[in-house]
């Protein structure tokens, strides 16, 4: 098997496992569509609904880079244009966001752990595409992650009180 394809299916698992760390310390579900034709990763959902009346869903893009920079206290980030496209509509139901994970280069440093703590390297960032300009490019538009929106149990409480209300990201 190509090395690029195996360390990008390792990417991918790790970035599904960090934020399903995150979902269930803040008491959400997620679950996995079986099939990825709306550039829907991973889906987020309340199941209680004494605290979330309106059982909020919220859909993720997800992408993983071990080769990220930042710029102008962004996360730039290089993304398809069909993805792009798809993310940028205000048509659906569920709200979808883009969230990337960052790692090391090295797979080795990506996780430590003693008895008392687990740590995942390094953070995710997200950012509702939703209302974005249509882009003229054909193969990739580069997108700019915030990095105070980190992806972490208070925005994604954040994220699903909004949404509880009605509210988009």
């Amino acid at each position: 098997m190509n090395l690029s394809l195996m360390q990008n299916q390792w990417q991918e698992q790790f970035s599904y496992a960090y934020l399903r760390a995150v979902a269930a310390a803040a008491g959400f579900q997620v679950t996995k569509p079986e099939m990825d034709f709306c550039k829907i990763d991973l889906e987020i959902s309340a199941i209680d609904e004494h605290l979330h009346d309106a059982l909020p869903k919220l859909t993720l893009q997800v992408k993983c880079d071990s080769d990220f920079k930042f710029q102008n206290n962004a996360l730039v980030y290089s993304l398809d244009i069909d993805t792009y496209q798809r993310l940028r509509s205000n048509r659906t139901l569920h709200p979808r966001i883009l969230v990337v994970v960052t790692v090391p280069r090295d797979q080795g440093a990506w996780v430590s752990q003693t008895e008392d703590e687990l740590i995942m390297r390094h953070c995710a960032y997200w950012k509702s595409l939703e209302g974005e300009p249509a882009s003229t490019n054909t193969t990739a538009q580069t997108v700019y992650l915030p990095r105070a929106q980190i992806f972490d149990v208070a925005s994604l409480s954040y994220l699903m009180g909004r949404l509880n209300q009605g509210q988009r990201p």
